[in-house]
C-alpha cells in the first residue's frame, strides 16, 4: 500500500512537472498518458520498451537510423514486489522511448537527433559533421 502511495505521489509530481514544461498530453481514467498502457506485473516479471536509435537528417531531407551496427536497446523494468502496476509505453500500438534519458517520452516516430552539415560535404572530406 505504501509503495502504491509513493507511485501515486511520483505520478502527481511527474504530471505537475510536465504541466510546468507546457507538455499537456491528456491522461486516461487509469492515469496513464494516451501513449502509455497500464502494465500489471508479478514479482520477477520484466517489461521491456524499445529505445529509439539516434536519427540522422541529411541536407536532402532524408532520415536514417544511426544503429552503429548494434541491436536495438530496451528499457527494462523488473518488478521487485508482489505486484507492480505502472504506466509504460504502449509497445503493442508501436510506441517506444524517444531516448535513454530520464526525460524520454513515448513516441511512434523517433525524433531527429543529429543533422549533417553541408560544409562537410563541400570540403571533400569523407567525414560527416553533426551538430
Amino acid at each position: 500500500m505504501q509503495q502504491f502511495q509513493m507511485a501515486a505521489v511520483f505520478s502527481l509530481v511527474s504530471i505537475s512537472m510536465l504541466a510546468l514544461e507546457g507538455f499537456s498530453e491528456p491522461l486516461r481514467s487509469d492515469n496513464c498518458r494516451i501513449s502509455e498502457t497500464m502494465v500489471s506485473l508479478r514479482y520477477g516479471n520484466v517489461h521491456e520498451v524499445p529505445i529509439c536509435f539516434p536519427i540522422i537528417k541529411y541536407p536532402t531531407g532524408e532520415k536514417t537510423e544511426d544503429t552503429g551496427g548494434k541491436p536495438i536497446r530496451y528499457d527494462r523494468f523488473t518488478c521487485h514486489k508482489d505486484r507492480c502496476n505502472l504506466c509504460r509505453c504502449d509497445v503493442s500500438r508501436g510506441y517506444k522511448l524517444s531516448n535513454d534519458s530520464r526525460n524520454a517520452e513515448c513516441v511512434m516516430l523517433c525524433p531527429v537527433t543529429k543533422h549533417t552539415l553541408k560544409r562537410c560535404f563541400n570540403i571533400g572530406t569523407a567525414r560527416i559533421c553533426y551538430h
